[in-house]
């Protein structure tokens, strides 16, 4: 074949009927995806005191390390036993560290679909969209995290095992204290929207229920359509519900669209008392 010359090419090229690319349909996807993203980050994003964004899908499972293929095919691997290393991380929960095969958490049932996620995966401590690092984390011998995240609501499931009683107790000590501390700064003060008036309400309470040692912590929002006089709640809500049962402390949380306190609804505490019970009934 003879080649061509730049000028026959350049006339060939311009004749090719190239289709014109759709860019508005392309924007109007995109737009559709932020607005859905930024709909389920709202609450525990902006305005969550303990819960992280949601879809609450944060970081990825920690998965077991892999000795490398040997040169020689003939070569049998060598596959290392050691114990794990402490737990160093004192500002995430792990989403797998120890032994922990025979744990089981509820979530472990749960399916996952295009639109909801479900992960073993750590667990940012947060308040009033600051990070938390707890000390007494440093004791950790074991723990699992599963997380659920889902358009309108995400769910959290932790269990971890302590060195002793003595430090688990410690952990949710520690705990308690850290969130007194952070709600007490939380800006309760109203935020104007348009025609209304928003604001968060922190919660902190030691509800009845399982265990030796309870702690319940959330935030839910509320709008004013008259500037202030009356309130009502608006379908964003977050609680952390922490139990403690001798060396194990158990976790159970819910955030999205959900409405008012959630620790003074019984519907919602008797779930969180079944998981929590079944969690450290093991």
């Amino acid at each position: 074949m003879t080649p061509m010359d730049e000028a026959e090419l350049r006339r060939e090229l311009s004749a090719v009927d190239v289709a014109p690319r759709d860019d508005s349909a392309l924007a109007d996807t995109v737009i559709r995806r932020g607005t859905g993203i930024r709909r389920r980050r709202r609450v525990v994003g902006a305005l969550a005191v303990v819960l992280i964004a949601g879809g609450i899908g944060i970081g990825a499972a920690l998965l077991p390390g892999r000795d490398a293929v040997p040169a020689d095919p003939t070569q049998t691997p060598t596959v290392a036993v050691t114990t794990p290393a402490a737990w160093t991380d004192l500002t995430r929960l792990p989403g797998r560290y120890g032994t922990v095969d025979a744990l089981r958490l509820p979530l472990d049932g749960a399916t996952a679909t295009p639109d909801v996620t479900v992960t073993e995966a750590p667990y940012p401590l947060q308040c009033d969209r600051q990070g938390l690092s707890l000390t007494t984390l440093g004791a950790l011998r074991a723990g699992r995290t599963m997380q659920l995240g889902a358009p309108t609501t995400g769910e959290v499931e932790s269990v971890l095992l302590f060195r002793d009683a003595d430090a688990a107790g410690a952990f949710m000590q520690e705990l308690r204290t850290a969130l007194e501390g952070c709600q007490a700064g939380v800006d309760r003060e109203p935020v104007a929207d348009g025609d209304r008036l928003h604001r968060v309400v922190p919660v902190l309470e030691t509800p009845e229920g399982p265990g030796e040692e309870r702690l319940a912590a959330g935030v839910f929002v509320q709008f004013s359509l008259d500037g202030g006089v009356t309130w009502v709640e608006s379908t964003e809500a977050s609680v952390e519900y922490w139990v403690r049962a001798g060396d194990r402390v158990a976790l159970v949380a819910l955030s999205g669209e959900h409405v008012g306190d959630l620790t003074q609804d019984p519907a919602v505490m008797g779930d969180l008392d079944g998981r929590i019970t079944q969690i450290l009934g093991q």
